[in-house]
């Protein structure tokens, strides 16, 4: 895993709220790099935006979020938002219509990742290197998601061949070794 979460066996835990936010989201992506389970993912990062959102919402100037978008008019946001939770309540609860069937798109799950990860940055949290690989990801293998200037940072320090050998690598590949680069440079102090 991306963090170092070793716990012996009865271990009590002290976990406060927004690392719970982080570990679920960084554990969600770690997911998503090794091509497990979509339902799982998204049940993750569902959960990890919902603590993201309450919490923001408690702050004093709350930040815009998904389910807070500028873009969705105010009369509608109810029905938005039972839109964008019904795979969530589907994949988590088992009492509402135990025989019902959901049609379910897995890419939605990254506009819960993009939104959490947004709040977890303006409540304070720095970027994870989980966030960061997925972020480093897209910008190689889904550029039109990302706006030019974002596009061009991440891959200025980069050869042409670099970039070419990174997208050439598996997701899971890609993220053991993002994900060790940036251990080794912490170590180092860069």
């Amino acid at each position: 895993m991306s963090t170092d979460h070793q716990v012996k066996k009865y271990d009590m835990l002290q976990i406060p709220k927004l690392d719970a936010a982080q570990r679920q989201l960084d554990c969600a992506i770690e997911l998503w790099f090794h091509d497990k389970d979509p339902v799982s993912v998204h049940t993750l990062v569902a959960a990890d935006y919902e603590i993201v959102h309450a919490v923001m919402q408690k702050q004093p100037n709350p930040a815009e979020l998904y389910f807070d978008t500028a873009f969705i008019k105010d009369e509608n946001r109810e029905e938005f938002v039972a839109f964008v939770r019904k795979p969530a309540n589907f994949f988590k609860h088992g009492n509402r219509d135990p025989h019902a069937t959901l049609d379910f798109h897995p890419v939605s799950s990254m506009l819960f990742v993009i939104h959490a990860e947004k709040g977890l940055r303006k409540l304070g949290k720095p970027t994870s290197y989980a966030a960061q690989a997925l972020v480093f990801w897209l910008t190689l293998h889904e550029p039109q998601w990302i706006r030019e200037e974002s596009r061009e940072a991440l891959t200025k320090s980069l050869h042409v061949e670099e970039i070419a050998a990174l997208r050439e690598l598996g997701k899971a590949e890609f993220f053991k070794k993002y994900i060790e680069s940036r251990v080794r440079l912490a170590a180092r102090g860069t």
